[in-house]
């Protein structure tokens, strides 16, 4: 893991982030319809796939 804390001496190179947070909201965000079109159509793709994979077993 690359995250360290603060007092640990992260440096700039090291990869990772580390945050310390009292609260921690998320909020709603927008995905754009394109993005969940190509999400969606990969999910059925995988689903035809294993449904396909799963028929040719019997």
């Amino acid at each position: 893991n690359g995250c360290k804390s603060r007092e640990e001496g992260c440096k700039k190179e090291e990869k990772g982030f580390f945050a310390e947070v009292r609260y921690l909201q998320l909020h709603d965000i927008d995905v754009p319809d394109r993005v969940m079109e190509r999400r969606l159509l990969g999910l059925v793709r995988d689903l035809e796939k294993e449904r396909e994979e799963y028929i040719n077993q019997e």
